[in-house]
C-alpha cells in the first residue's frame, strides 16, 4: 500500500513474469502537493496495453523503439494527448512510423517539443499540468552511433521542487554506452534510479557500473528474460505489477 505523504509518487503497470513480451509502464505524479489536485499521472513512454486513468493523458517519450510508442493508440479515446518528445522522436512518429497522423483522426495530439537535437545534448522542460516537477532530458545516443540523431534516445531526470525528491529514468542499453559518464552525477543525486529493460547481453558489465551508483533505490522494470536473482543480488529491485511507492 502506498503511504500518504507529499513526495513524488511512482506507479508501475504491466510488469508480470508471465508477460515477457509486454513492456511495463512507469507513471509518476507530484503526489499530494499537486497544485491541480486532480490525481493526474504522467506516463513515461507508451507501452501496449496502457489505459487512460483520467480524461487527459500526458505522455513523455524517451525513444523510438516499438515498446515505447506502440501504446499510443490505446489512448485514442478521450481528450487530446499531451505528448512530450524530441524532434527526432516526433519525426519518426510522423514519417517512419506514422502513429501521430492516425491519432489526430481520433483524439488529437498536443505536441510539446523537448529541445534536444543537434548540438543540444540536454534540456530542461516543464509540464503545465505538473508545475512542481522539473524535467531534464539527456541524450544517450553515442557520438559514434552511426546515423542516429541526438534525441532519438534520452534519459530523464525529474525533480519535485516541493519535496526535492529526485528520479532518474534510463534505458538499460544506455548504461553500457559511452553516455554513462555523462549520466553518472544525475544518478548519484537521484533518490531512485529506474531502468526500463535489462539489455540482452553484457549484464555483468552494466551491473558493475551501476553498483557504483549510491542511489537509495534502484528499480528494474523489465528483466527481459534474465534471471531476476542476478539483479536482486546487485541491490536492484525488480518491479511488480501495480506496485506504487513514494520518494
Amino acid at each position: 500500500m502506498l503511504e500518504s505523504g507529499h513526495g513524488m509518487k511512482l506507479r508501475v503497470q504491466g510488469s508480470h513474469p508471465q508477460q515477457a513480451r509486454r513492456m511495463p509502464s512507469l507513471m509518476l505524479s507530484p503526489g499530494v502537493g499537486n497544485d491541480h489536485g486532480d490525481g493526474a499521472w504522467c506516463r513515461v513512454d507508451a507501452a501496449r496495453g496502457i489505459a487512460r486513468h483520467d480524461d487527459r493523458a500526458t505522455v513523455v517519450l524517451t525513444g523510438i523503439e516499438r515498446e515505447q510508442v506502440s501504446g499510443l493508440l490505446d489512448l485514442r479515446d478521450g481528450a487530446p494527448i499531451d505528448l512530450y518528445a524530441t524532434p527526432a522522436v516526433f519525426e519518426h512518429l510522423t514519417l517512419t512510423l506514422p502513429l501521430l497522423p492516425v491519432l489526430q483522426q481520433f483524439c488529437g495530439v498536443q505536441w510539446h517539443l523537448i529541445p534536444v537535437a543537434g548540438e543540444q545534448r540536454a534540456a530542461d522542460f516543464t509540464i503545465e499540468r505538473f508545475p512542481n516537477l522539473v524535467f531534464t532530458a539527456l541524450t544517450t545516443v553515442d557520438a559514434a552511433h552511426g546515423n542516429a540523431a541526438a534525441g532519438e534516445r534520452i534519459a530523464l531526470a525529474v525533480r519535485d521542487e516541493r519535496s526535492q525528491a529526485r528520479l532518474f529514468v534510463v534505458h538499460g542499453q544506455s548504461l553500457d554506452s559511452a553516455a554513462f559518464d555523462a549520466m553518472l552525477d544525475w544518478m548519484k543525486d537521484a533518490d531512485c534510479v529506474v531502468i526500463d529493460r535489462a539489455p540482452h547481453r553484457n549484464n555483468t558489465r552494466w551491473l558493475d557500473r551501476l553498483a557504483g551508483v549510491a542511489s537509495p533505490r534502484k528499480l528494474l522494470l523489465d528483466a527481459n528474460g534474465s534471471d531476476r536473482s542476478l539483479f536482486r543480488a546487485c541491490g536492484i529491485e525488480c518491479a511488480q505489477e501495480a506496485m506504487e511507492f513514494e520518494l
